[in-house]
């Protein structure tokens, strides 16, 4: 009989407990004539405090080897570790293993070459002839004499002046002087070569471009030499020329068909039994592994199979080669890259083996594939529990771009992250994390995680340097140095000119307050390529490493909306799809609490006005229903968030909670007057201030309802001394107090950058600074105003 396990053992004494509880709870609240005798309610009450004291035993016993288990883990992680360590040496072992291989194939290819040499030396001027007649060149002159600049090789323009173009120049040439030759000239023709270089040397010249002359007759006139040759040497070159050229032509056909049989070739691939075939030029465009190896540098270059010597599912092999076959999809106008149907199946499922394939794409050097399934988990699979593994595996693969992506991800989610495995990745990575003053979480939380791994290093290690980092750090956590270098960005309608005319453009602006300050386009979110098709109420917002682009309709009133909900990665500079608006909205407002997107209101189609409210969990996509707004709009309203509260004023301030899924009730004092012309709306601390015409901003206080730490309800009311004045209609007050918003105007535009402050007397203050820069824009119409992490400044540590 097989021996039962602990938690085998702990169910079935918990069963036996509940049992006897049942009996003796029944037994208690039974009639006095049915209850059990005094016997058995005592035989009862000692078989529980026996299944209790069995129970504690087993416990104990079950802590124990949950200790075992623990440490069976680590030892198993480990072993991963090193099994990895040692793939990567084999990968490594077989990168030297191909270099070597090809230096020792052309190291014995120039040896051969050098012992042939020795054995048959050539004299210099058979190898001048030679490669005179490789390179398809003429004959090589009979006059030739060391220190002819025309040696070894004719000159562009002899090459050019052959003799079947000269032919007809030369008779001509020879006609019209052939009265002033000496008597004794033909006889000079039957003479041997070497008589005739021997004559020559006194009325031959060589001239500056390289060409021999002959000064011939009383004018002295200058021939070309290449025009005194017998008729018979004349009829052999010639013949001599068309059959090297016969000769060349039948060698270009030749390879001209051996690239076309090798275009439609195919290879096989075998790992292990199985055999995959592929088509031969499209894996070698691909793969800079096989071009390599095609490329006559190996002695198995033209064989037909090929044996894959790495370690990979058959399954994981068989997607590699179906990509490979498969054409690249047709692209869509204003929408990021197409996946490919061989890996659209990665999107949800089978993450073991998409890392298999992207480890094959690097060992293959399959660039194209290496971004596609970098892109892929950059979209799906940057989930918590997968985040530190990502990390690290683009880390050993050296993708550039999924480190960066998947670090930054660590960092916006780092309180998502199971801490087992926050603690138990390397110092070197933890410190990293919790250094870097752009990871989102608490205080508390980090003090927690910190004081954890703080155990673990006394127990397991020695290193002092690391632990007086973690002391160090949880000195510093409430530091103001420990907060993000953000971006004030700008979402604005502009209007560009070019050389065609102008044309409509939906941009990013981003201020950086530097020395100097800088402002710039950061993202062409969209351009209106034809007349008349605008993609009008697209809504853009953004926090963190990401802009988001949503709804919006191609030109108001055909119906035809932007229905997709795309995310812009500053790390990667791609766009990304997110997910599907559950209904077509344009000039809705916008809100990011947390990593909850709102969507309220707004238009939709056939110029409805929409009161449903609707929320995006933007980690997993999917879509939560809202109670609907009290009242409609068709422009976007001034809206902010406020102490995790959604605040939009219409013509009354109305306020959404997220946490809740529900309006609460807002109270105040002032008829509806009172929110007229209200153009933008901004929240510090507890306090709403309004801007209204002419720049003036008013704060109103607001005294929360709590009922069990829940927020039920508000009221506002107007402070007297909180106003102050902006040239700016629209500014953005964020967590700190500090206050920026945009004007533009003649060509300049003007950022107002500055800080809110506060005194405990109920006063309000701004103190703000102007910078301004000229941009070539026709028009420049502010619409948000939001903040983003600077991501020059992904890496940044609190501690060197």
């Amino acid at each position: 009989m097989p021996k039962r396990s602990p938690r085998d053992v702990l169910l079935s004494i918990i069963d036996d407990i509940e049992i006897i509880s049942k009996e003796l709870i029944e037994n208690i609240i039974a009639e006095k004539h049915s209850k059990l005798s005094t016997a058995d309610h005592t035989n009862l009450i000692e078989l529980l405090m026996y299944k209790d004291k069995e129970l504690k035993s087993v416990l104990v016993k079950a802590d124990e080897q949950a200790k075992i288990n623990q440490k069976m883990e680590a030892l198993k992680a480990e072993v991963d570790y090193q099994d990895q360590v040692i793939q990567q040496l084999l990968r490594q072992l077989k990168e030297s293993e191909q270099i070597l291989a090809t230096a020792i194939y052309q190291s014995k290819q120039k040896l051969r070459s050098i012992a042939t040499a020795n054995e048959r030396p050539v004299s210099s001027e058979e190898l001048v002839k030679f490669a005179l007649s490789a390179t398809n060149a003429m004959c090589a002159p009979v006059t030739w004499q060391q220190g002819d600049p025309g040696r070894p090789y004719p000159t562009d323009i002899d090459t050019r002046l052959c003799w079947l173009q000269q032919l007809e120049l030369y008779n001509i040439i020879l006609s019209k002087h052939m009265s002033e030759l000496p008597e004794n000239f033909f006889s000079d023709l039957d003479m041997p070569i070497e008589a005739l270089v021997a004559k020559a040397c006194s009325h031959f010249t060589w001239h500056p471009s390289g060409d021999l002359h002959m000064s011939v007759g009383a004018g002295q006139c200058s021939v070309p030499i290449t025009a005194y040759k017998r008729k018979s040497q004349d009829s052999e070159m010639m013949s001599t020329d068309s059959s090297s050229t016969s000769s060349n032509a039948e060698l270009r056909d030749k390879n001209r068909s051996s690239e076309m049989t090798s275009e439609r070739a195919r290879i096989t691939l075998l790992l292990g039994d199985n055999r995959f075939h592929v088509d031969k030029k499209r894996i070698a465009d691909k793969s800079r592994y096989f071009e390599s190896l095609f490329s006559h540098n190996f002695s198995d270059s033209k064989d037909n199979e090929q044996t894959v010597n790495y370690k990979v599912a058959p399954s994981v092999l068989q997607d590699f080669c179906d990509w490979i076959e498969e054409d690249p999809p047709r692209l869509r106008p204003n929408e990021s890259h197409q996946i490919k149907i061989s890996l659209q199946k990665f999107l949800s499922d089978s993450f073991d083996c998409l890392k298999q394939l992207l480890e094959l794409s690097i060992i293959y050097t399959v660039e194209e594939l290496s971004l596609e399934l970098s892109d892929i988990i950059i979209q799906h699979w940057l989930k918590p529990e997968l985040l530190l593994d990502i990390w690290k595996l683009s880390r050993d693969l050296s993708l550039t771009a999924l480190i960066d992506v998947s670090y930054s991800a660590c960092l916006e989610r780092f309180m998502e992250i199971p801490v087992d495995e926050l603690l138990s990745i390397c110092s070197k990575d933890f410190l990293q994390l919790v250094r870097n003053v752009n990871v989102r979480s608490s205080v508390d939380y980090l003090a927690f995680v910190i004081n954890e791994r703080l155990k673990r290093e006394n127990g397991e290690t020695d290193d002092s340097q690391i632990k007086v980092q973690l002391i160090k750090l949880t000195e510093l956590l409430d530091s103001p140095e420990r907060k993000p270098s953000l971006m004030h960005c700008f979402f604005a309608e502009t209007i560009k000119s070019e050389n065609d005319g102008d044309y409509n453009t939906r941009v990013v602006y981003a201020f950086q307050q530097k020395v100097p300050a800088k402002f710039g386009e950061l993202i062409e979110v969209w351009r209106m390529d034809e007349p008349g098709k605008d993609l009008a109420g697209m809504g853009v917002i953004g926090r963190g490493f990401s802009v988001y682009k949503i709804g919006g309709e191609l030109r108001l009133g055909s119906c035809k909306f932007n229905m997709n909900v795309w995310r812009y990665c500053l790390i990667s500079k791609k766009w990304y799809y997110l997910s599907r608006l559950r209904k077509p909205r344009r000039h809705m407002a916008m809100a990011l609490v947390g990593d909850i997107l709102i969507l309220i209101g707004g238009v939709g189609r056939y110029r409805l006005k929409l009161s449903s409210v609707e929320m995006l969990n933007l980690h997993t996509g999917l879509w939560i229903n809202a109670p609907d707004i009290p009242e409609t709009f068709t422009d976007v309203p001034p809206t902010c968030v406020i102490n995790g509260l959604v605040a939009i004023c219409v013509s009354d301030i109305y306020m959404f909670n997220p946490s809740s899924n529900s309006w609460i009730k807002v109270e105040h004092d002032f008829d509806s007057s009172e929110f007229c012309g209200v153009k933008c709306l901004a929240a510090y601390n507890n306090t709403l201030y309004l801007g209204k015409e002419g720049g003036t901003f008013v704060g109103y206080d607001v005294i929360w309802d709590m009922k069990q730490q829940a927020i039920r309800g508000a009221r506002i009311s107007r402070s007297k001394y909180k106003q102050f004045e902006s040239p700016c209609q629209k500014i953005l007050i964020s967590e700190d107090g500090s206050v920026i918003g945009i004007v533009y105007a003649f060509e300049k535009i003007t950022v107002e950058c500055g800080r809110l402050y506060e005194s405990h007397l109920g006063t309000a203050v701004l103190e703000s600074s102007m910078h301004s820069f000229g941009l070539p824009l026709s028009c420049l119409v502010p619409v948000t105003c939001f903040n983003l992490v600077d991501p020059s400044t992904l890496y940044k540590q609190l501690l060197p």
